[in-house]
């Protein structure tokens, strides 16, 4: 797990350093001889990978928090002899300050560290065993999960919470609902706009929707006579759990389980000025709601 070139840094003093290297080589080397005691695959535990690895020792307890990495391997030593930290906040900090995606960490009293290999293998075996028995369960649940591949690409985007996704039919009704009553609507309420454009036969049109509706908070879909296009795409957007707002014209809306979109579904009478005037008195109340900052 510490083994290999690699680089190092931090602030915790060098004795310390040398008293938790030398834990954990003892933590390795009981993983791995349970680990071949119970005759299991080598790599379930992740602690067998080349990892980097996140140290920190702070008032009670040293965590080493590591994450399988195929490159360049470092060590971060961090100190915090006056604070009590949590282990929450601890797969926080390896997540979000060190860019650590699947981290995994193994907790060990502070004291321990002036014990003896001898006086701490016991302690020392029974969290081996805590953390074996833990990555085996993982990789169980890991097993059970269905695995999900989009057709359109990676479903792995930063939602930018001010941004939203338009679906209307490509129709002239269609841009006439968007230009008189959803786009005055989400521009006064200071939101960024994507409009889905026709995809066709286009993989890279799909793929460019795909990307808007992942990166979007919400999506708006115009459901007037069940455009196949709009219907699609929300059904992605709902897929991926966006929360939507749902216009439909009177009339004209199909047939959906009412519990399931009632709560943001909008119909509105016609195109004309007096019905766009009531969409959009709609549309910001629904969204007011939703983001706090919209008014009519």
């Amino acid at each position: 797990m510490n083994k290999g070139d690699r680089t190092s840094g931090g602030d915790i003093p060098n004795d310390l350093i040398e008293k938790i290297d030398g834990l954990m080589d003892q933590f390795v080397e009981i993983v791995d001889d349970i680990v071949v005691e119970r005759k299991l695959q080598r790599g379930v535990v992740r602690s067998q990978h080349p990892c980097s690895i996140v140290v920190i020792l702070e008032s009670t307890t040293l965590y080493i928090v590591g994450q399988h990495h195929a490159g360049v391997l470092s060590t971060m030593y961090t100190y915090h002899p006056e604070k009590e930290i949590s282990q929450q906040k601890v797969m926080s900090s390896a997540r979000w300050e060190f860019g650590f995606e699947d981290p995994f960490v193994v907790m060990f009293p502070k004291g321990i560290l002036d014990l003896s290999d001898k006086d701490r293998e016991n302690i020392v075996r029974l969290i081996a065993i805590n953390f074996i028995e833990s990555e085996v369960q993982r990789a169980l649940n890991l097993m059970s999960l269905m695995q999900i591949k989009p057709l359109f690409g990676h479903a792995s985007y930063m939602v930018d919470d001010r941004r939203a996704c338009v679906l209307v039919p490509s129709t002239d009704e269609g841009d006439q609902i968007y230009m008189e009553a959803i786009r005055p609507v989400l521009e006064s309420g200071g939101l960024l706009i994507y409009m889905a454009e026709e995809f066709e036969d286009d993989e890279i049109g799909l793929k460019t929707v795909w990307n808007e509706i992942c990166r979007s908070r919400i999506v708006i879909a115009d459901l007037t006579d069940a455009d196949p296009k709009v219907m699609y795409e929300l059904g992605i957007a709902h897929t991926v759990g966006k929360e939507s707002v749902l216009l439909c014209k009177r009339g004209k809306c199909p047939k959906f389980p009412e519990s399931l979109i009632k709560a943001n579904l909008i119909e509105y009478d016609d195109e004309s000025e007096e019905g766009m005037k009531a969409l959009r008195a709609s549309m910001a109340a629904v969204l007011s709601e939703m983001f706090k900052s919209i008014s009519d």
